[in-house]
C-alpha cells in the first residue's frame, strides 16, 4: 500500500504517516513518499499552444511508484498488487495518474482508495493557472514572458520564490495541477470516453465524509456556529470563485436547497451545520460520486460515507472532522 499525502498541493508530507500499525494488523508492506509542492511541483507557465510539463509533483509519484516497482519485492512487498491510497489533494493527484498516459496502465499500481479528493473535484485542477505564475514573476522581479520567464525564475533563490506573494481565490490552491497537455491533457474534458476507458482498469474504493468541508470554517465558527450573514457571504464567495455564470441564482438555489424550512428557526450550529453541508456536497461528494459512477454497474468498485465521530485527538467526541476516515484507515497511526 502506497500512501500519497494530502493536506494541499502546497504543504504536507508522507513522513505524517506511520505506516507500523496499518503494516502489522492488515500484513501488508506501507510506503510513504514525497512529491515537489508548491511552485516547485504545480507551476505553469505554458502559454498556448506551448506545450510542457507543469505537474512535476505528479511525475514525482510516478517515480516513487517506479522505484516502488522495482524494489519492493526485496521487502516481501508484489510489485503486481500496489494499492495507491491518499486523502484530499492525495486522492486527487492518484486519479489524475489513474488517467495520465505519464503512468503506465496497470504496471504501477492496480487498486486505488480515494479518500474525500477526485480530480473532478473543484479545487483540483487550476483552470487560469498563469494568475499564480504572473504574480511569483512579479514579486522576484521576472518578466513574464514565455522565453524568459523559467530562466530569470531558475536564476532566483529558493528563499525568494517561497517567500513571493501569491494570492489565489478562497477555495482554491495558489499552485496545483493543471493542464500542461502533457501529464494532464484536454482529454479530461472533450474526451470523456478515453477517460473513462483508463479510469476503469483500476479496482476502486472511494468515499467521503459527512463533512469534508469542515476545515474551511474557522474554530469559533466549528464550535459555535455561523450566522445567516456569514453563512450567505461564504456561499457567495465559493459560487464567485468556482463558477462563471448565473451566480446569483446558483447563490439563491444552493441557500434554498440546504434550509430546513421544516424547522422556523435557524440557529448559529444549524447554520453551520448546512454550510458545511452545501461545501462538502459541491467540493467533495458530488466530483467523487462522479468519478465512480463513471465505472459500469458490474465493476468492482465500493463507495463508502463515514459519519463516525472520535475521541482520539483531543478527548471530545467530535462528528465533524473530515481527516478522520484516514486515521482509521491508517490504524489511527499517525504521529504527532
Amino acid at each position: 500500500m502506497v500512501y500519497v499525502h494530502g493536506e494541499s498541493f502546497s504543504y504536507g508530507s508522507g513522513n505524517a504517516l506511520d505506516g507500523s500499525v496499518l503494516a502489522s494488523f492488515g500484513a501488508v508492506v506501507v510506503v510513504t513518499l514525497n512529491y515537489r509542492l508548491g511552485v516547485l511541483g504545480f507551476l505553469n507557465s505554458n502559454l498556448e499552444p506551448v506545450r510542457a510539463v507543469a505537474n512535476y509533483g505528479l511525475l514525482d509519484i510516478v517515480a516513487a511508484l517506479e522505484f516502488v516497482r522495482l524494489t519492493v519485492a526485496a521487502f516481501g512487498g508484489d510489485p503486481t498488487n500496489v494499492t495507491v491510497f491518499g486523502h484530499g489533494a492525495g486522492a486527487a493527484c492518484i486519479n489524475f495518474l489513474m488517467t495520465s498516459a505519464s503512468a503506465p496502465l496497470g504496471l504501477l499500481f492496480h487498486r486505488v482508495i480515494l479518500m474525500s479528493g477526485s480530480s473532478l473535484s473543484p479545487w483540483a485542477l487550476l483552470s487560469n493557472p498563469l494568475n499564480a505564475t504572473v504574480q511569483l514573476a512579479a514579486g522576484v522581479n521576472c518578466t513574464a514572458t514565455q522565453s524568459a520567464l523559467l530562466p530569470c525564475l531558475r536564476g532566483r533563490p529558493l528563499s525568494a520564490l517561497l517567500a513571493a506573494p501569491v494570492v489565489a481565490p478562497r477555495f482554491l490552491p495558489p499552485f496545483g495541477p493543471s493542464l500542461d497537455g502533457i501529464v494532464i491533457n484536454d482529454e479530461l474534458f472533450t474526451r470523456r470516453a478515453s477517460y473513462a476507458h483508463r479510469l476503469v482498469s483500476y479496482r476502486v474504493l472511494a468515499g467521503v465524509t459527512a463533512a469534508d468541508a469542515d476545515q474551511q470554517l474557522s474554530e469559533s465558527q466549528l464550535s459555535d456556529g455561523v450566522t445567516a450573514a456569514q453563512r450567505d457571504s461564504t456561499l457567495r464567495t465559493y459560487v464567485q470563485n468556482t463558477y462563471s455564470y448565473h451566480l446569483n441564482e446558483l447563490v439563491s438555489v444552493v441557500r434554498h436547497d440546504y434550509t430546513d424550512w421544516s424547522r422556523g428557526q435557524q440557529p448559529p450550529r444549524r447554520l453551520r451545520d448546512q454550510l458545511v453541508h452545501a461545501l462538502s456536497d459541491a467540493q467533495y461528494v458530488a466530483p467523487v460520486t462522479r468519478t465512480v459512477d463513471m465505472y459500469p454497474d458490474d465493476q468492482n468498485t465500493y463507495f463508502y460515507v463515514f459519519n463516525g465521530g472520535s475521541d482520539y485527538s483531543d478527548g471530545k467526541k467530535v462528528s465533524w472532522l473530515s481527516a478522520q476516515t484516514f486515521l482509521y484507515a491508517c490504524a489511527l497511526s499517525v504521529s504527532s
